[in-house]
């Protein structure tokens, strides 16, 4: 669920956006459920599906911990959409699947063009969500100050942030991370992912971890399309200049790598221990804007404006 400029710009509903706003590739009824409750699937069950494409059958498995946040929400408007679709006229040699290009055939289309009346327009389930939130922190306390709606919306957005983040890291660099955690068992294993978002959540604020991951999925995304698959966020420092120079702005020697772009990948290196030389000097160098320092204007004071280009009287 990003909306960033910077971000790569994939066709909605294609393969591509699925993966990088979704999590996975799925049908346009489930994108339109995830699209209504702001939600996306699971980091637990991106880890077990990872490659596949959730298509509708899965409507009758799904759980509530395969989706974050509002699991029980996702699941029980999946389970209607599900359910009014199966009631349309069926037509012939039309069925609901995913061609090469991420775009849907058949009555999939169909489905996609009315998933408004099925679901309500995005402002509609937004405005929705909201009210339930503060439904369950009021329904948990006798009172409920704005204080604490304030923190409950802050809680869950940081939660889904860090969860997120976590998403574009692969395996070995949360190893890097947590070293000891892959060897762990199954069971452990799930626990200690909800370890590690516990953690991140407490290394920044939301919007520093946002920023974090919409940087490095856009590194990633670069170093797969032109240098190598399963890099790890490990490259020399020449290969990260290359990529750091489709960011520069400014003119001559004022040209700069932008602020956003810089304090993203230094968060991964410092904090999520990616080996990303950004804090190397000549790339430190080569992101800092150059400073002039600033200069008086010409300045002058009353008198003697006054005697110099007032004509004197005779």
């Amino acid at each position: 669920m990003t909306d960033d400029a910077g971000a790569p710009i994939f066709p909605y509903g294609s393969k591509d956006w699925d993966v990088f706003h979704l999590g996975l590739a799925t049908t346009p009824l489930i994108r339109s459920a995830l699209d209504q409750t702001c939600s996306r699937f699971s980091f637990s069950f991106v880890r077990v599906m990872s490659g596949e494409f959730i298509s509708n059958d899965y409507a009758l498995v799904f759980e509530p911990d395969h989706f974050t946040p509002h699991g029980d929400e996702v699941v029980a408007t999946v389970e209607r959409a599900y359910s009014a679709f199966a009631m349309l006229p069926s037509t012939p040699n039309m069925v609901m699947n995913a061609r090469s290009d991420g775009s849907t055939s058949g009555s999939s289309a169909h489905l996609g063009s009315s998933s408004k009346l099925l679901f309500g327009t995005r402002q509609q389930s937004m405005v929705a969500v909201a009210n339930k939130r503060k439904l369950e922190v009021v329904a948990g306390e006798s009172f409920a100050s704005p204080a604490d709606l304030g923190k409950a919306e802050e809680t869950a957005a940081k939660t889904l942030a860090a969860q997120e983040l976590l998403m574009v890291l692969p395996e070995v660099c949360r190893e890097n991370m947590c070293p000891g955690g892959a060897k762990m068992d199954s069971t452990t294993g799930k626990e200690m992912a909800v370890w590690l978002v516990m953690a991140i959540c407490k290394m920044g604020a939301v919007g520093t971890l946002q920023n974090s991951k919409r940087q490095l999925s856009k590194l990633g995304f670069w170093l797969e399309r032109n240098y190598q698959q399963g890099h790890a966020f490990a490259m020399p420092a020449g290969v990260l200049l290359h990529y750091l120079s489709t960011f520069l702005i400014g003119e001559g020697s004022d040209r700069h790598v932008p602020a956003g772009v810089k304090d993203g990948l230094v968060f991964g290196a410092k904090n999520l221990m990616l080996e990303i030389p950004i804090q190397q000097a000549v790339v430190v160098a080569f992101c800092k804007a150059n400073h002039k320092l600033a200069q008086s204007a010409v300045s002058t004071s009353t008198a003697m404006f006054l005697l110099f280009c007032c004509p004197q009287p005779k």
